[in-house]
């Protein structure tokens, strides 16, 4: 236990000189900006930087629990959000995904003095790659930083906008319907410019602006062009693992890169490089049945009644926060049935589950009720999306809806902690020392 305590202090500090290293690199910053294809397109490759999840915000969700001894031994800047309390520590996701649009917005700034003429593939590569990942992160910002959307469009509190790699250039928040505008904007931009898809996935495809597209209007609850958008994306590919193959002896048994990846991305692992503290949410395991391979594939047995996470898409404790076609067939099944598709709505949802399942055990679902359905296909979201840096995305969209509101608790040391729905806690504060540089608002509390 201690060593993976210690594991998980070394994860931290890694991101502490990552931070430091990013303001030496600023500083000299004038003296190495490339002004090459083949330069730009190195720095497009960056996946330390450019391929980055959000390690805090796994901490907040219902996924998982901490024993009170474990949490005293986590890290302030993980601590603190697993009980939704102030953050009295820096939050490096802040910094990291800002990191990431300073360094699309580079790239875009340099090719405009690049003669496109040169090497049109991949001045067109560069520039869509660099679109795709500002509108990416900003993306992964507005889940943390920013209120959600729908309900919300008028609020001033979206993100500051930076199109521009100056630090100095004064930038205020946005509305919150001007961020959206704009990762749209970006995402949809890239599109003519990516190839379908790309090897490895670290690199943005076509097939990756589609998905995302698709992720965003169901969370915009846009939910025709979520299917349209999803069924696109499956268009390009709908390869899903057949769980049946997959051998469960090793300690992490699913590959990185395998079929169902999209776009890879991955958390920095602080959370979950001792995952056998992180412990199941009890009712969540119980969910899945006998016969349902992702409880074999999924889970370790802690052998004390507990049950820890190892099914990343990533072949280690890092968690995939990318897309996949496994979330692509949840979004056109949930699309599908919230505008009265039925058919295609069980389409998409067996498909999946035909993988998940030993045959000799599937089922097909055949539930005709519109809100009987919806309610299994979120379950199954629940399931399968496990650990994928989407539960607090999907938090704070159900939030909005009566059925599906959840209040989430924690118990250390016999105190309970509670997050209600709809909670200003369910948007970040942003870090001090940015709102003290800056003079932009800070999230209300």
């Amino acid at each position: 236990m201690k060593k993976c305590k210690l594991i998980l202090v070394m994860a931290v500090c890694f991101s502490l000189t990552a931070c430091n290293k990013f303001l030496d690199e600023k500083a000299d910053r004038r003296q190495s900006v490339p002004d090459n294809l083949e330069d730009l397109e190195l720095m497009l490759d960056n996946a330390f930087d450019l391929n980055a999840g959000s390690g805090v915000v796994n901490s907040s969700t219902d996924e998982f629990y901490l024993r009170s001894d474990d949490v005293e031994g986590l890290p302030q800047i993980y601590r603190d959000p697993y009980t939704w309390a102030p953050q009295t520590e820096a939050i490096f996701d802040w910094q990291k995904f800002y990191k990431a649009i300073f360094i699309a917005n580079t790239v875009l700034e340099q090719l405009e003095k690049v003669d496109r003429a040169s090497d049109p593939v991949r001045w067109d590569y560069c520039k869509g790659a660099a679109l795709y990942f500002r509108g990416y992160n900003l993306f992964q910002l507005s889940q943390q930083y920013a209120p959600h959307y729908p309900g919300n469009e008028n609020s001033p509190l979206g993100l500051p906008l930076r199109s521009s790699s100056d630090f100095n250039k004064v930038v205020t928040r946005s509305t919150l319907k001007e961020t959206y505008d704009q990762m749209m904007l970006d995402i949809r931009a890239s599109m003519p410019l990516l190839p379908s898809k790309t090897y490895p996935p670290i690199r943005p495809s076509r097939w990756a602006a589609y998905a995302m597209l698709a992720r965003l209007h169901l969370l915009l609850e846009n939910y025709t062009q979520a299917f349209d958008y999803a069924d696109s994306t499956l268009a390009v590919s709908d390869d899903l693992m057949d769980y049946n193959t997959i051998d469960p002896s090793p300690e992490f048994p699913i590959q990185r890169f395998n079929p169902e990846v999209i776009y890879h991305i991955m958390d920095d692992g602080a959370l979950t490089a001792g995952y056998t503290l992180v412990r199941i949410d009890s009712v969540l395991y119980r969910s899945f049945e006998e016969g349902d391979l992702r409880k074999k594939l999924f889970f370790i047995d802690n052998h004390d009644g507990s049950f820890s996470f190892r099914g990343n898409y990533t072949f280690s404790y890092y968690l995939f926060h990318g897309l996949a076609t496994d979330e692509i067939y949840l979004i056109k099944a949930e699309a599908a049935v919230r505008t009265g598709k039925v058919d295609e709505a069980l389409a998409s949802l067996n498909t999946l589950l035909q993988h998940r399942w030993a045959p000799s055990k599937f089922q097909p679902v055949n539930i005709r009720d519109q809100d009987a359905l919806l309610v299994k296909i979120l379950d199954e979201r629940k399931k399968e999306m496990i650990f994928r840096g989407q539960r607090w995305s999907d938090l704070r969209r159900l939030n909005r809806d009566p059925r599906f509101q959840i209040t989430l608790r924690r118990v250390i040391n016999g105190q309970e902690y509670t997050l209600p729905p709809n909670d200003l806690r369910y948007t970040f504060l942003i870090p001090p020392q940015s709102i003290n540089i800056s003079g932009i608002p800070q999230n209300p509390r």
